[in-house]
């Protein structure tokens, strides 16, 4: 929402330029400045959930190494976790309306729990 926010404020500060009015410059200045902002603010977002899902994503492969020294964790456990750990980071880049979900709790699809 940001992005496209952004993109018609810098609309606005183009045809505000147009206007000879002297508040209208300073109009297009604000314009201008809240469409910076608001983009940095969406590279920044985008950033700080990829950063997210990897720590989580890291977290849950880590804990998969300590339980493979485990004599009884099966190989189908293991698999199926890695599994569920890649899909919940993947679908935190993919699927925005996930972002905040308890991904632990999440089960894979049924057409790839089988893989």
């Amino acid at each position: 929402m940001s992005l496209i926010g952004a993109a018609v404020l810098s609309a606005a500060a183009a045809l505000a330029i147009q206007i000879p009015d002297p508040p209208q410059a300073d109009l297009a200045a604000i314009c201008a400045t809240a469409a910076a902002l608001l983009s940095t603010l969406n590279i920044v977002g985008g950033f700080e959930t990829k950063w997210h899902a990897n720590r989580n994503a890291f977290y849950d492969l880590d804990s998969l190494l300590l339980d493979a020294d485990d004599p009884a964790t099966s190989l189908e456990d293991i698999r199926k976790g890695y599994k569920q750990a890649v899909y919940a980071q993947r679908m935190t880049w993919i699927a925005p309306s996930m972002r905040g979900l308890d991904h632990e709790k999440k089960a894979l699809p049924a057409d790839r729990s089988a893989d």
